[in-house]
């Protein structure tokens, strides 16, 4: 076939990550920019492997009062799920993200360690 063009396994890795980025920036530059408060949900779970995985999902209305939300993370975390370890993550992405100070709600998944993880993100 001579009009197929073959892609290689490292040119869509690199193109992923390309589109990552760049949607990374835009995220970041949208809430950034946005000038109201933000939600954010939370949930963390274990693999049957018992790899741990954390996801963060802001939430918050556009100026035509549409409900957006969007992950902001999706990461690996090692056990044990600590509040500390909770409130290290969330308070980098926070700071990250630039929107510690729009914070107006975290909702958390069931568990004892959330009692920690607030009172360390209250600070």
């Amino acid at each position: 076939m001579k009009n197929v063009i073959t892609i290689t396994r490292n040119t869509i890795e690199e193109d992923m990550l390309n589109l990552f980025k760049r949607e990374k920036v835009k995220l970041k530059n949208l809430l950034e920019l946005f000038p109201g408060m933000i939600s954010l949900t939370t949930n963390l779970w274990s693999s049957n492997n018992t790899n741990g995985f954390l996801c963060v999902t802001s939430h918050f209305i556009d100026e035509e009062q549409k409900l957006q939300k969007r992950i902001l993370s999706f990461q690996y975390m090692s056990p044990p799920h600590k509040g500390v370890c909770l409130a290290e993550t969330i308070s980098s992405l926070l700071s990250d993200e630039r929107i510690d100070e729009k914070l107006f709600m975290i909702t958390l998944y069931n568990d004892s360690s959330n009692d920690t993880f607030l009172y360390l993100l209250k600070g």
